[in-house]
C-alpha cells in the first residue's frame, strides 16, 4: 500500500510540473543527528523552478501551491540504488 501512494504521489507531482512546463531545481543539504553521535544525513530536494540549475529559487508559478513528496532509502540501501526512480 505504502509503494502505491509514493508512486502515485512521484506521478502527481511529475504530472502537475509537466502541465505547467517547470523545470527542476535542485540543492543539496547535510543534517546531523546530535543524538546518534553526530552521524551526518545527507538530503537531495527537488523542486519545482524556471530553470534546471543548482540553488534556484523555487518557481513564483503556481503561486507556491505544490505537492510534496518524501523519498528515504531502504534500510542498508544507498540512495544510489534509487536514482532510476528519482
Amino acid at each position: 500500500m505504502k509503494k502505491a501512494i509514493l508512486f502515485f504521489s512521484i506521478f502527481f507531482l511529475i504530472s502537475s510540473l509537466s502541465a505547467s512546463e517547470l523545470s527542476i531545481g535542485f540543492t543539496f543539504m547535510e543534517f546531523m543527528d546530535a543524538e546518534r553521535g553526530g552521524r551526518k544525513i545527507p538530503v537531495e530536494i527537488y523542486y519545482p523552478a524556471d530553470t534546471a540549475l543548482e540553488n534556484v529559487p523555487v518557481s513564483a508559478k503556481g503561486h507556491g501551491k505544490f505537492p510534496l513528496v518524501i523519498f528515504t532509502h531502504g534500510y542498508l540501501s544507498k540512495i544510489k540504488s534509487y536514482k532510476n526512480i528519482m
